[in-house]
């Protein structure tokens, strides 16, 4: 049993080095990623009567700081999942039979793909989603959408 809480120890270790390093990696590139993620926004301000017009507005003093550093940290999950799948897969294997074995690699592969895929999608529909949104309560009204994910 002693083994097994060992070897899941430096999996999850193994996870978060690969974790961190992505997340320091994608903090350098923070700016570009802010850029690509507002666009839905953006987009859906072009809609709007806001007396910000097209500007991100953030309502908290935290939030200029948070921002970045949590774009970071989800951003960098990306670059690091092959290397997190791989350390979950060294520890789960050895437990499974050979017909589950040969079932993990499309099941594996299809989530991700498929996670992927719904992550594009959300991001191609979005801005019909806040458009609406924006534009509901009409033309007396100032819609204020804010740019905060804490």
């Amino acid at each position: 049993m002693v083994e097994h809480l060992e070897d899941l120890r430096w999996a999850i270790i193994a996870s978060l080095i690969a974790w961190a390093f992505a997340t320091a990696v994608a903090f350098v590139f923070n700016q570009r990623l802010i850029t690509i993620l507002e666009r839905p926004l953006h987009l859906a301000l072009l809609h709007t009567h806001s007396p910000f017009g097209q500007r991100v507005v953030v309502t908290s003093p935290i939030a200029g700081l948070a921002i970045p550093f949590e774009v970071a940290a989800v951003a960098g999950v990306i670059p690091a999942l092959p290397v997190i799948v791989w350390e979950l897969w060294r520890f789960v294997a050895p437990g499974l039979h050979r017909n589950e074995r040969r079932l993990a690699f499309p099941f594996v592969f299809g989530t991700l793909f498929f996670f992927g895929l719904g992550g594009l999608f959300a991001y191609f529909v979005l801005p019909i989603g806040l458009t609406f949104l924006a534009t509901f309560p009409g033309g007396n009204a100032v819609s204020l959408i804010v740019d905060d994910l804490s």
